[in-house]
């Protein structure tokens, strides 16, 4: 997968071995490059609430018929700490659950501790390796690596992203300043069709190990979380 930036407002930033994509300002539009096929996706700030549908169309969502659709499920087979030597970790995860209602659809919860507070966050980093199978890693392939560096705290808050459902679910709310306290995930989902929408990739029937790192308004490592993710696609009533 080769992924560039391809507006004039965006930076385009690119490592040994890896490529990256920043999304520096809003609206954002960056293009993936598979074999010789282009996609262009755009990410733009909601307005309102009643925008927040249109900041990213899902694409993942598929149509069966008689009051029922596809839709992506995620299953969490593993959720921890990453192994980060010499590094403090100041977001902790208790309690964590998930469940599958008549629907089909899937609901997580939690309790995340925080035990500083942050004034800002400089930076969030998504790295994901597909596998085959979560038991051993060398069924692992690295996928992609996405930092996002500018306006974080309204980045994660935006409404028509895969994980919105998940944020708006948390009591108190989830804002810049960040507290030191305890926060509670109630029947939060994820979108994973948006997604799926962002890579332009038939992501079902794979186990994603994926690191989310955030850091601090001074750069300093946050938090770092590693989860294996299988995604299936199954049928829910509407």
């Amino acid at each position: 997968m080769r992924a560039v930036q391809s507006n004039t407002e965006s930076k385009k930033y690119i490592k040994k071995g890896e490529e990256q994509i920043l999304f520096e300002n809003f609206p954002v539009q960056w293009t993936q490059q598979h074999g010789s096929s282009q996609h262009v996706h755009t990410v733009r700030r909601a307005q309102s609430v009643e925008d927040r549908d249109v900041c990213l169309t899902p694409t993942g969502d598929r149509r069966t018929g008689g009051g029922r659709r596809t839709v992506l499920a995620p299953r969490i087979l593993r959720l921890e700490p990453c192994p980060t030597p010499g590094k403090t970790h100041w977001v902790y995860f208790h309690k964590f659950t998930s469940m599958v209602d008549e629907r089909g659809v899937v609901f997580l919860n939690a309790v995340m501790e925080f035990l500083r507070p942050a004034k800002s966050l400089s930076m969030m980093k998504v790295i994901l390796h597909r596998c085959r199978e979560a038991v051993t890693s060398n069924t692992c392939e690295y996928f992609a690596t996405w930092p996002f560096s500018t306006a974080i705290c309204s980045f994660i808050t935006m409404r028509g992203l895969m994980w919105s459902n998940f944020i708006t679910k948390i009591e108190p709310e989830f804002k810049c300043p960040i507290m030191a306290a305890n926060y509670t995930v109630s029947n939060g989902t994820l979108e994973l069709s948006l997604g799926e929408a962002m890579v332009h990739l038939n992501i079902a029937g794979n186990v994603w190990d994926t690191e989310v790192s955030f850091f601090d308004q001074d750069k300093e490592l946050f938090t770092c979380v590693k989860a294996a993710v299988l995604v299936n696609r199954v049928n829910i009533k509407d």
